[in-house]
């Protein structure tokens, strides 16, 4: 047998934990915008890139399809 350890998988992360990386009182937030539940304001927006460390060309990225989106629907 081999005696290499196998590389550490990361655990996934989970609705709650984002929303709570994000600083969303409701833990169920992440979840409900996904599924088309709830709409993102501008501050959520922010609060989601803050928590996914978007910077730079990404950050910015994110933001536009986030534009396209209040541009198609009248919300983000």
């Amino acid at each position: 047998p081999l005696d290499r350890a196998s590389p550490r998988q990361p655990r996934p992360l989970s609705y709650a934990d984002f929303s709570r990386r994000a600083g969303f009182a409701s833990r169920a937030f992440i979840r409900d915008v996904i599924h088309g539940r709830k709409s993102v304001s501008l501050e959520s927006a922010q609060r989601i890139a803050r928590a996914l460390r978007l910077r730079g060309a990404w950050r910015e990225y994110f933001f536009a399809l986030l534009g396209e989106a209040l541009a198609v629907d009248g919300s983000l």
